[in-house]
């Protein structure tokens, strides 16, 4: 044991966790920077990352500062944050043989499953002009342009940005071709490509009045056409890759003209298989509005598309299979759960997906991000408990929540997000007191900004979080119970909430609720900068009591643990 405890210490000392924003006198655009950098990319080590990260939040916080318009630096932000689901650039090749483009993994995901998924590098936010840029190079010389997530057009646009109209001979065979002379000298070409077709009918569009007053859809038409499926009175649709997606349950109605029926109590089991075709996801809307109580999804189950269960009220159960992969936009709004139970680390949630259900009491969620507004005016929600996968809740995930009594947040829980459980249109939550484990190390993040908003009549104004006045995590009266030093009594002394400060293990630096030889490990890795370093809480490692890590809190660490080590043995 003691040899174990003997370890040489190499570096003096360290400069304190606390006070992050202070290191500097600032002008206003450094200012500005740190904003960005600590509350909109949650970066607290900027100087521990790559140059190659550095030059991305370099490129993302110039590119949309100096943008007229509302823009999101959308792969590079994705990049930066590891997103396993960013896959590769386009190239022509793809693009001449798809059927359309969409970010499969997007917030607001509008596309088909049969179009490519590619991210894109750039998305214009504002109103009617919303479009996306695809970049076919690093340096956005050849950009595709498309309309919102969707670009399922017949046609294409290209344009090249090239040094001399000689350059432009390799487009020269391309349709619609035309150049222009820009001011610099350089050229602006465009040209069009045709695009596969999908081969399929477009929707519903016959219905019928049931007797129950209530209109529902029609797919007799569809029984013996090409590409879809009808399967025990549901509609199914074969994808471009043989598999099967459920697009219409029996039970979705189209317009709801009476509430006051009969819920349908058996319960409704998606199949694995449809004649051969392996289920792998259900549409958006397909079940909008039915009176279904009970659904059981197949493990072969990948994606809830948009509104997929939207206004369900009488739904109260749902498995959630952990093959899923992406829960859509609002997938459960307004519907009837009253408990929800998800374990699936890799899920994508998209915001909104369970916001306004009344009845949902319990939660209970171990993915990687709480996304925005998820369960924004759940009224009845009481109780969140964030597995050991989540390590993010972003902004006002939990707004308007008003019988929220406790949230548990794990240890992997790294950022919160402005507002997250405060008002949202002039609702609070109901959280008067929140436990924060030192793990945190962001409270505040910014939202998401949203460009001018495509209404009439209505003037909605973009969001430019960045510059914009933000919004307290809690509400005013919330009582912080958190850890001396840590982000969570910072942010209650900035916004003015009472802070009660917990109690701890001195010396357990990685929160474990002991003091061992694991504490001392991780205290040598962190003072000789290893990134990966199990240092939890620095307060507890601060054996000196002077609001800094060196060597000296090394000595004292490795002097208690022989003295205890003694003692263990004598006892023996």
């Amino acid at each position: 044991m003691k040899k174990i405890i003997s370890i040489v210490i190499s570096v003096c000392s360290v400069l304190p966790y606390y006070g992050f924003m202070d290191i500097y006198a600032q002008s206003e655009n450094d200012q500005l920077w740190d904003k960005f950098i600590r509350y909109d990319l949650c970066i607290t080590d900027y100087n521990s990352l790559t140059d190659e990260k550095k030059e991305l939040c370099h490129f993302i916080f110039d590119t949309e500062q100096a943008s007229n318009d509302t823009i999101v630096c959308e792969r590079a932000r994705r990049t930066l944050a590891n997103d396993s689901n960013i896959g590769d650039r386009l190239n022509l090749e793809q693009i001449n043989d798809c059927y359309g483009i969409c970010d499969h993994y997007a917030d607001f995901y509008c596309g088909n499953i049969d179009y490519f998924h590619c991210v894109p590098d750039i998305k214009h936010l504002d109103g009617f002009n919303d479009y996306n840029e695809y970049w076919l190079d690093d340096e956005g010389n050849i950009k595709v342009f498309s309309t919102g997530e969707n670009s399922g057009t017949e046609k294409t646009v290209y344009t090249v940005d090239i040094a001399s109209v000689n350059d432009a001979s390799v487009y020269e065979n391309e349709k619609n071709m035309h150049q222009d002379k820009l001011v610099d000298g350089t050229y602006h070409v465009q040209f069009e490509i045709d695009r596969k077709k999908l081969d399929i009918i477009p929707g519903i569009t016959s219905t019928y009045i049931a007797d129950d007053g209530n209109e529902y859809y029609n797919f007799s038409d569809l029984e013996n056409v090409s590409h879809y499926i009808i399967h025990n009175g549901d509609l199914y649709r074969i994808t471009q890759n043989g598999d099967a997606a459920l697009v219409k349950s029996k039970y979705a109605i189209c317009s709801l003209y009476n509430e006051d029926i009969q819920p349908v109590n058996d319960i409704i089991e998606i199949p694995e298989k449809v004649n051969g075709h392996t289920v792998t996801s259900i549409d958006s809307y397909a079940f909008l509005n039915s009176f279904v109580t009970s659904v059981k999804l197949p493990s072969t189950i990948l994606r809830i598309g948009t509104g997929a269960f939207s206004r369900c009220s009488k739904l109260k159960e749902i498995n959630f299979p952990e093959s899923l992969e992406y829960i859509g936009t609002r997938s459960f709004d307004s519907s009837g759960l009253t408990n929800l139970n998800i374990e699936s680390q890799e899920l994508v949630i998209a915001f909104g997906a369970f916001g306004n259900c009344g009845k949902l009491t319990d939660v209970y969620l171990n993915s990687r991000i709480v996304n925005e507004r998820m369960f924004i005016n759940c009224e009845s929600l009481k109780n969140v408990t964030l597995g050991d996968s989540t390590e993010k809740v972003c902004a006002n995930a939990f707004a308007g929540c008003e019988s929220l009594e406790r949230i548990n947040f794990s240890k992997s829980v790294k950022t919160i997000g402005a507002g997250a459980f405060n008002d949202y249109q002039i609702l609070n939550s109901g959280l008067k007191s929140v436990v924060i484990p030192p793990t945190v190390e962001v409270i505040g993040a910014l939202p998401k900004q949203q460009g001018i908003g495509a209404t009439s009549g209505i003037e909605v104004k973009a969001t430019h979080p960045l510059t914009d006045e933000s919004s307290c995590v809690f509400r005013g009266d919330c009582t912080v119970y958190g850890y001396s030093g840590t982000e969570a009594e910072r942010y209650a002394e900035e916004w003015g909430l009472e802070f009660v400060p917990l109690e701890y293990t001195e010396g357990d630096a990685n929160f474990d609720g002991e003091f061992s030889i694991a504490d001392a490990v991780s205290l040598q890795n962190y003072l000789i900068g290893r990134q990966e370093t199990g240092l939890v809480y620095w307060k507890a490692a601060d054996l000196c009591d002077d609001n800094r890590l060196d060597v000296f809190d090394m000595c004292l660490m490795r002097s208690s643990l022989t003295d205890s080590s003694q003692t263990s043995e004598s006892v023996d």
